[in-house]
This record gives C-alpha cells, sequence and structure tokens, in this order.
C-alpha cells in the first residue's frame, strides 16, 4: 500500500503537536515556578520567614516547576501519536473518519486484512488510503493542533512578568530586598522596611581612641529619633545622634 503520503501528513501534525506541547509545558513550568516563589516572597513580608524555610520554598519551586515540566511534556508526548494526529485532521476537515480509516488501512498489511476477515481487497484500500491522503491534505497543521494552549500559557507568563517589572519599577527597595533575601536566604539580609537608613562612612578602621564621625541619611518615612548601637565584646552602648537638615542626623 502506498502510505508514505499520508504518513508524511500525520508526521507534521505530530511534530506540531510536540512543539505546541512542549512549548505550553516549560511556560507552565515556569509559570507555577514564578507563582510560588511570589507567594513565598510575599508570606515573608508578611511574617518574616526563616532562612530554612526561604530554602525550602526555593527548592519547592524549582520542583513545582520540574514537576509541571514533565507531566504536561508527557501528555503532549504520549498524544503525539498517529491515531491522534489523524482524528485531529477528521475533527477539523469534518470528514467523518475518512482519515482515520486510511490511517488504520496504511498500518495493515493485505495479508493482516485477510486474517482479520476484511473483504477489502489490497486495491481498494490502496483507493481508501489515498482518498485520506488528499483529505488531509486540504486540512493546515495550523488548523489541525491550534497554538492556543501555547498563546494562553505565553499571556499568563507575560503577565506575571510585567506584575513583577510594575512593582521594580514602583518599589524598587521592596523587590531588590525580597529578591537578596531568597537569592541568599542565609545571608545577613534584614526584612523590608520603609523606613531605609544610608551610613556613612559604613566599613571604616579607626585608630583606638581616636574621633569618628557617623552620619546617617534617613530615607522612606521620617524618622523621630535615631540611635548609634556601639558594641565592644559582649558589651553594648546606645549612643543617640542629633538631627540635622534634610532627613541627615
Amino acid at each position: 500500500m502506498s502510505d508514505s503520503g499520508l504518513n508524511s501528513l500525520l508526521n507534521k501534525v505530530r511534530r506540531r503537536r510536540l512543539v505546541v506541547g512542549s512549548t505550553a509545558g516549560l511556560l507552565w513550568a515556569m509559570v507555577g515556578a514564578a507563582s510560588l516563589l511570589l507567594i513565598c516572597m510575599w508570606l515573608d513580608l508578611l511574617w518574616e520567614l526563616s532562612p530554612q524555610l526561604r530554602v525550602a520554598a526555593a527548592v519547592a519551586s524549582v520542583f513545582t516547576g520540574l514537576l509541571l515540566l514533565a507531566w504536561l511534556g508527557g501528555q503532549a508526548w504520549r498524544s503525539a501519536r498517529g491515531a491522534y494526529a489523524a482524528r485531529q485532521l477528521d475533527r477539523e476537515g469534518g470528514f467523518g473518519g475518512a482519515i482515520v480509516s486510511g490511517w488504520e488501512l496504511s498500518s495493515e498489511t493485505p495479508s493482516d486484512l485477510r486474517q482479520a476477515g476484511v473483504t477489502l481487497t489490497a486495491g481498494l484500500a490502496d483507493l481508501a488510503i489515498g482518498q485520506a491522503t488528499e483529505l488531509a491534505a486540504t486540512v493546515t497543521t495550523s488548523a489541525a493542533i491550534s497554538s492556543r494552549p501555547a498563546r494562553s500559557a505565553a499571556g499568563v507568563f507575560a503577565g506575571i512578568a510585567a506584575s513583577v517589572l510594575i512593582l521594580l519599577l514602583c518599589l524598587p527597595s521592596l523587590a531588590q530586598t525580597q529578591w537578596r533575601r531568597f537569592a541568599d536566604p542565609c545571608g545577613d539580609v534584614p526584612p523590608f522596611s520603609r523606613l531605609q537608613f544610608h551610613v556613612e562612612p559604613g566599613d571604616a578602621e579607626v585608630i583606638y581612641g581616636a574621633g569618628l564621625d557617623v552620619h546617617v541619611t534617613v530615607t522612606g518615612v521620617p524618622a523621630g529619633r535615631v540611635d548609634l548601637i556601639f558594641e565592644a565584646g559582649h558589651e553594648t552602648e546606645v549612643l543617640p545622634m542629633f538631627p540635622e537638615t534634610g532627613h541627615q542626623w
């Protein structure tokens, strides 16, 4: 039976199904991982999660993304078969099963047909396969396999990315603080606060007994009082700072 033309058309449909399904799976995996991580960051804002919980949140986000990728990718791989492609072409063209019948006949040999008790001759089977090939050629692969799953996933991912970008532009200190807390969960990164301190000179070496002027600029919200904490060994001393102009102390 001459079935190379039909198989070629079905293979195109199968490849498109794999591409669309894999793309949608990858995008949904990224959406799942990003969504879980953003939820954990929001919870960290509310309750200040411990470093262990932040590590667990990052691992859970990656695991969720991989799980979604494996699940959706497996579905795309399992569905990308000849029978599925034939059904999609039949459904889109409204051919009433002609392509499915042609595909089933193309997968059989004349001896198989005789053993199964089918009375069709090999010539009639070839005619049916030829008709199925002609019908399948009238349906485009893009019509048989819609890109809507991939486009839907891309739209959701673009929405999340746009929300993160808006947050980064409107509240850069919040976004940077949360990113640093989850990128380095065991590091010394304090939780976000609207009250921000810019300390000068920062790291400095001071000769014992010499003086050091420390200047602090407060941003975010006004501060009614600023204290300098001085630690020497196990002793701690609180030194009040004096206000200057422009929210400086």
